[in-house]
């Protein structure tokens, strides 16, 4: 394109395409374009009207140009005989994973397709796709506030709480609008200057990522964010209330045959953790059901009796619940961690791995149905026979109730899951 003050934009003639782009230019500091310092390139002459003084279009290069291969470049950032190493390039590409929001499908994540098919077309890379994996993350939403007057309204310009709120410029009464991504526009954002000094970095990237699986937008709200604060502080408190009783106790390390009781589920119920979160990270992304499986666990720890004899098994589990929410909250269980008798930093501690004897049920939750109805759930030892389940599914009581006097068809037995009674 060629901009002139008379005619405006006007392209250039087809038949001066493709307009080629110097090559003894060198880029400037900062990686800045040379291209309008350099006057035999820049100035040309108007096609429309003829003048002279017209400037030819040198912003040329698309910011997609740079994002749509440069991961091919950090596999070979010192390379300097191309554009990178196609050895290096062959060990570490394809990307693993790729994470962005819903606006990258039509457009970064496009262009780097695009621009690696044609990388491969040329020889210079040996795979079709760049990315391995893909998720796309969900938006940050909360409700908008407006005056008649003044417009949006930031939190900070709103007086009053719930559905009482007024504008603080004018006192007129608020109009609360949609649920919608935040943006600076709609100024329905949060300050999260305020929110660290309120509740610290820890609390505010628990509750974000405690509030929706990441391929869901999240809708902000400040009682998401004060139920995180109070379960760190759960956390807290259960560790100083044993702090004593772990003076001098190793953590357990031996098998659940070796417990019984409450403990016993407890130690079970560890591993049980250790897998689900491990698994929910790993594999889906999903913290918030890791983080939910960790308030289970700490539910479980708030259920033992503060005594020396479960002291070990309690800062087993102590140190579990500290490395799986490590990850989410870094800065407080790294305090929490050295107060345990951590001497490294919790970030560089192997990640926790279950023990599958432990996750063998001593008890199984049976479902009895009666013509295939639910009517009633019970508990069996896991090694019952199929004859003690049918027993036990016939003499439950709810059961009982509806069958009455009627006579039984058949009972079938689905092995450890259920019991169905035709009558």
């Amino acid at each position: 394109m060629i901009h002139c003050d008379t005619c405006g934009v006007v392209p250039a003639p087809y038949e001066d395409l493709p307009i080629v782009l110097p090559e003894d230019a060198n880029l400037l500091e900062g990686g800045k374009s040379p291209l309008p310092t350099l006057d035999y390139f820049r100035k040309t002459t108007c096609p429309k009207c003829g003048r002279s003084d017209a400037r030819r279009e040198t912003d040329t290069m698309d910011t997609f140009v740079e994002s749509s291969w440069y991961y091919e470049r950090y596999c070979s950032p010192h390379y300097n005989e191309g554009i990178f190493d196609k050895a290096a390039v062959d060990y570490w590409m394809p990307v693993d994973q790729y994470i962005g929001g819903v606006e990258h499908a039509i457009l970064h994540l496009l262009y780097s397709r695009y621009y690696t098919r044609v990388l491969r077309d040329f020889g210079l890379v040996s795979y079709k796709e760049p990315f391995t994996r893909l998720l796309t993350q969900g938006m940050v939403c909360k409700e908008t506030v407006s005056c008649p007057e003044h417009g949006f309204l930031l939190p900070e310009e709103i007086s009053g709480s719930s559905e009482d709120r007024t504008c603080s410029f004018c006192g007129k009464a608020a109009v609360i609008g949609r649920v919608e991504k935040m943006s600076k526009s709609k100024k329905n954002v949060v300050n999260p200057k305020t929110l660290l000094e309120r509740y610290g970095a820890d609390t505010t990237r628990l509750f974000c990522l405690f509030a929706a699986p990441p391929e869901r937008d999240l809708e902000w709200s400040e009682q998401g964010v004060d139920g995180g604060y109070r379960f760190l502080k759960r956390v807290w408190r259960l560790m100083f209330n044993w702090m004593e009783l772990f003076r001098d106790v190793p953590a357990f390390e031996g098998s659940p045959d070796d417990l019984e009781g409450n403990i016993r589920d407890l130690y079970k119920k560890i591993h049980e953790t250790i897998r689900k979160v491990s698994n929910d990270i790993e594999d889906r992304f999903h913290f918030n059901t890791a983080i939910s499986a960790v308030m289970e666990l700490v539910n479980a720890m708030y259920g033992i009796e503060t005594e020396k004899a479960h002291a070990d098994v309690m800062k087993f589990a102590m140190k579990t619940s500290l490395l799986l929410l490590s990850p989410m909250v870094p800065h407080f269980t790294e305090e929490l961690w050295h107060i345990l008798g951590g001497s490294s930093n919790i970030l560089l501690e192997s990640w926790p791995s279950y023990k599958e004897e432990a996750l063998v049920k001593d008890e199984l939750l049976i479902v009895a149905q009666v013509n295939g109805k639910l009517r009633g759930k019970f508990s069996i030892a896991a090694d019952a026979a199929d004859d003690a389940i049918r027993e036990k599914a016939l003499a439950d009581e709810n059961v009982q109730r509806f069958i009455a006097d009627k006579a039984i068809k058949k009972v079938i037995v689905v092995k450890k899951k259920l019991v169905n009674i035709v009558v």
